[in-house]
Order: structure tokens, then C-alpha cells, then sequence
């Protein structure tokens, strides 16, 4: 009944004031208290590019409750954005003109190592080109673009010889990775005979003895052209 009143919640109010005359002398007013919007905010994050960077962000759009507003991070920054950051989970407490605060967190997050398997085919024989190398990426962000030291451009190569060959790889954050691969061949095939003979052992009958002084094969085929079985022999 005061002329007073305090410690109201938002709303509306209706306050009646009588005269000395009675109820036959009061007048009335309505009366509106209003209240601020609820203090809200929208994060949006950009996640670290490579492992390891640092130029993640966050970025906060403030509603509600009454401007101006003041920030404290959990890494220290007081600005209502923060950059350059690491992975990681940061928090945010926010307090508007009237004392009012709301906290909040966001996790700026980083992709997976990036790391590229690789699986050579050697050549059959020394001198072919039919070697290849399969390769499977993972991590980083795909796509995946390739450079490789021939000058493809493709994932897996086909049709090579005996060599080492060199590819980095990019993601589509331009992360990069590298290896090496090594196509192998089988070393050349050389063949030799060592002819032992003996003039009188053969005028007496004897037998020429021939030794196999071949390499880089693994089995061999001897055949005299006289009529006698053909035999293979191992290495």
C-alpha cells in the first residue's frame, strides 16, 4: 500500500490512488515493467587445417540481455572472437551491462596425421616395365591431389621398370605428405660355360666336362644337340 514497491518480476501492474473523497475520488494506472531478452550466443568454429597448425578460430554472435558485453576465454583473450588457435577446448564467460552472464564452451578440433601406404609389384625380369605401386592414402582431408617424380599425377602407377619413385600428396587443405617406393627387378641373367678337356683323356675315350658358370637365374636347361635327354637343373 505503499507509494513504493520494489523487488518486482516483469509484468504488468495496476496501482489505484484514492482521494479523501473516497472510492468515489480514485484513479488507476497500469504500469509495465519489462525485462531484457535471455542473454544467448551462436559459436561457430573453423577447425584447425593440418595437425599440428594453429589457425583454428571461434567466432560468437551475442543476443539478448543488454550490450555492451565483456568476454573472458579460457586461454586469456577478452575479445568476443579469438584466432590462431590450436586444437583444443576452449571456454568463454560472457557478462552483459546489467551483471547478467552466461557460459559456454566450443572444441576447435584438428584432422588425423596424414600417411601413405604404398604397395610396389617388382618387375618379372630384368629390363621389363611391368612393374606398379597401389597406393592408399588416409588422414588429412580428402581429396587427395598426387605428384609423383615421373610426373603423373594419378594415385597408382602402372607399367614401370626397376626404379625408386617419389610422390607427395596434398590434401584439400594443402597438408602434404611424402614417400618412396622402390619397384624392384631381378638382377640380369649372365650366362657362362667353363669347357674343361683333356686331349689324351678324350683320345682315350674320356668325356669333356662343361661347369655352369651362369648367374641370375634360378634354374637352367642343358641340351647338346646330340641326341641326348635334355635336363633342368635348379639353381
Amino acid at each position: 500500500s505503499a507509494d513504493t514497491v520494489s523487488g518486482l518480476f516483469a509484468g504488468t501492474y495496476t496501482v489505484y490512488v484514492t482521494g479523501s473523497g473516497g472510492l468515489c475520488n480514485t484513479v488507476s494506472e497500469a504500469i509495465v515493467i519489462n525485462e531484457p531478452a535471455v542473454l544467448a550466443l551462436s559459436i561457430q568454429t573453423q577447425n584447425v587445417s593440418c595437425l599440428g597448425g594453429n589457425d583454428g578460430s571461434i567466432d560468437l554472435s551475442v543476443n539478448g540481455g543488454s550490450s555492451p558485453y565483456s568476454f573472458l576465454w579460457s586461454s586469456g583473450e577478452t575479445t568476443e572472437d579469438i584466432s590462431s588457435k590450436p586444437a583444443g577446448n576452449y571456454t568463454v564467460d560472457i557478462m552483459d551491462f546489467n551483471g547478467c552472464t552466461l557460459s559456454s564452451n566450443a572444441t576447435v578440433t584438428q584432422p588425423n596425421a596424414m600417411t601413405i601406404n604404398g604397395a610396389p609389384t617388382g618387375v618379372t625380369c630384368n629390363g621389363d616395365a611391368n612393374g606398379s605401386i597401389n597406393i592408399t592414402p588416409s588422414g588429412g582431408t580428402p581429396p587427395y591431389s598426387y605428384s609423383w617424380s615421373t610426373g603423373d599425377t594419378v594415385e597408382d602407377l602402372i607399367n614401370l621398370g626397376g626404379n625408386t619413385y617419389n610422390l607427395s600428396i596434398n590434401d584439400a587443405n594443402n597438408c602434404m605428405d611424402s614417400g618412396s617406393f622402390t619397384v624392384a627387378e631381378p638382377a640380369p641373367v649372365i650366362a657362362g660355360i667353363n669347357t674343361m678337356k683333356d686331349t689324351v683323356y678324350l683320345s682315350q675315350g674320356g668325356n669333356l666336362q662343361f661347369t655352369n658358370t651362369s648367374s641370375g637365374a634360378t634354374s637352367y636347361t642343358w641340351n647338346f644337340g646330340d641326341g641326348s635327354p635334355v635336363s633342368t637343373m635348379s639353381d
